[in-house]
């Protein structure tokens, strides 16, 4: 109860976690990305797929043009490969293995978002690929300061970095870059003037979460579950 802090329900996580998490890549990609025809999946598992729905829903697309689903077994990629066909999520999709760093580059530089959804310790891509001016980059795996998605090379590329909390600056993907400017992105989404920024270099979204999002969220489940008359009342 958000207002006694007593107990008021207990909701399986898992998935509200994954999905929560993808809404804030989502946000970030409404805000800063204008158009998106490639997008780069490193991952494959639920906050892979989550993202794809989540940056989607964001952008009102019926289907998103082109992914690049990359991930180190090809089994997991070609399974998100079917679901996202089958559900008419995407028109084209692609699988590339981490191992294929050329087949990486080729889509890396091309992409207008890249989302990293694993738990990385070393960076994804080579460090020296150039970005598109456009692209956004989120990245939500890499949570620990020895933990690392994103190449420094592609974060001294960006021009913004927005982050979802403070303690996000002290992660792998940015303990390089403690003394550049970031941007909180729930003060960039209430700031109506960044509409009229123009864009100078690509953007990254680094996220860590935090537990009020987890919260919020499932505050909101269980009121819609409370109309619906959906789960176990305990008295």
């Amino acid at each position: 109860d958000m207002e006694t802090g007593i107990v008021d329900a207990v909701v399986a996580g898992t998935y509200l976690t994954a999905a929560r998490t993808s809404c804030g890549s989502a946000l970030a990609v409404q805000k800063f990305c204008k158009s998106l025809n490639r997008l780069v999946l490193f991952g494959a598992g639920l906050q892979a797929q989550q993202h794809v729905l989540a940056i989607r829903t964001a952008l009102s697309l019926d289907k998103i043009p082109y992914i690049t689903i990359v991930n180190r077994s090809a089994t997991r990629a070609e399974e998100l490969k079917h679901e996202l066909l089958e559900r008419g999520w995407v028109e084209e999709c692609h699988i590339a293995l981490l191992s294929h760093s050329s087949r990486i580059a080729e889509a890396v530089r091309r992409a207008d978002v890249i989302s990293t959804c694993t738990n990385s310790t070393t960076p994804l891509w080579d460090d020296a690929i150039s970005l598109q001016t456009s692209c956004v980059i989120t990245g939500i795996g890499s949570y620990t300061k020895d933990m690392q998605e994103v190449p420094y090379g592609a974060v001294d590329q960006c021009a913004t970095i927005c982050i979802d909390t403070l303690e996000a600056k002290s992660v792998g993907d940015l303990k390089h870059h403690r003394l550049r400017d970031f941007q909180l992105l729930g003060q960039v989404l209430q700031d109506d003037d960044n509409d009229n920024i123009p864009r100078t270099g690509p953007v990254f979204f680094k996220a860590v979460g935090t537990a009020i999002q987890d919260v919020l969220t499932a505050d909101a489940v269980v009121q819609r579950a409370k109309e619906l008359r959906i789960g176990t009342e305990v008295v």
